[in-house]
């Protein structure tokens, strides 16, 4: 019972499937040198919002998976290149989905 508490390997695939996704959609020398647009942005981001509140739904996440999770996305975008705001943003959408 407590090993599958601790258990975060799916979280944490599921984390880096997401950051990667991120990385496509806001490549990190990308977004550097083009203007912002926040529509398009989030458009671009409701699918993944989707995806994690699906995920979220179906996968039973205790607050060590979700942490796991989250600091999985965060480290990936931070070693991708991408700024401390743009990676607290996304961390701070990805958060409020996994609570909904």
């Amino acid at each position: 019972m407590i090993t599958t508490w601790f258990n975060a390997s799916e979280a944490v695939a599921f984390g880096e499937e997401i950051a990667d996704e991120v990385e496509k959609l806001f490549p990190a020398d990308e977004r550097q040198s083009k203007p912002r647009n926040a529509r398009k942005e989030q458009n671009k981001l409701g699918a993944l919002l989707i995806r994690v509140k699906a995920f979220s739904s179906r996968t039973p996440l205790n607050i060590y998976k979700k942490a796991k999770f989250l600091n999985t996305v965060k480290w990936k975008l931070r070693d991708a290149g991408h700024d401390e705001q743009f990676v607290n943003d996304v961390v701070a959408l990805l958060t409020t989905s996994l609570n909904a």
